[in-house]
């Protein structure tokens, strides 16, 4: 099926006015990054798949994400367990860090415990918490528990309060006597706190 004017003039006044085709044709990959990552918003859902093995093709890990990274929220629901999967290949654990919490709020529902599982691959307990913060919202039933016996392995009591009072409206009801017992463990009063707000939302007194 051809596009329509609309549709293709969509994709010709892009920032830096050019095609999908025009970008990829650029030898200088920095320049082709930024290029890319100016005409993400603009692409049509079927160039969408090019684009992205375009992205795999790169030298640079650091342009891969870059692009990947302004991809993301624009690409076809279709597409994501793709990239998901791609995401998991970076050899760099920050920049695989990254984009893993930049993709989570748009994951289908059936990548959501994998993702989970990957988020206890990082060695940095920042990044393991942001990655669980960013799925907390979308997950509920075993997957909100799972998150939950994740959150109560983190080391740092900061993060681990973050992610825990994160998680409190998603939780079943009946691991709230656990969230209790968790927020009494903190050393901090004003760490315990947070988690007690939220608990309170819940109509929970610790």
């Amino acid at each position: 099926m051809g596009h329509t004017h609309e549709q293709v003039s969509k994709t010709e006044t892009s920032s830096y006015g050019k095609t999908l085709d025009q970008v990829l044709s650029i030898a200088n990959e920095d320049e082709r990054t930024k290029a890319l990552i100016h005409l993400a918003n603009e692409l049509l859902p079927e160039e969408f798949p090019k684009a992205i093995h375009t992205v795999q093709a790169m030298e640079s890990e650091l342009h891969c994400v870059e692009v990947l990274s302004a991809l993301i929220p624009h690409s076809p629901k279709e597409l994501l367990p793709e990239i998901f999967h791609n995401i998991l290949t970076t050899k760099d654990e920050s920049y695989r860090n990254s984009l893993l919490t930049i993709l989570a709020p748009y994951l289908p529902e059936g990548f959501l415990l994998r993702a989970l599982q990957t988020s206890q691959n990082s060695q940095d307990e920042f990044y393991r918490t942001n990655i669980l913060v960013t799925l907390a919202p979308h997950l509920s039933g075993a997957l909100a528990s799972e998150a939950f016996d994740l959150a109560l392995e983190i080391q740092s009591e900061p993060y681990r309060v973050k992610l825990l009072s994160t998680l409190v409206p998603y939780l079943p009801e009946a691991l709230l006597p656990a969230v209790v017992k968790a927020s009494q463990a903190i050393e901090y009063e004003f760490l315990r706190a947070k988690i007690e707000a939220a608990l309170s939302s819940r109509s929970v007194t610790s």
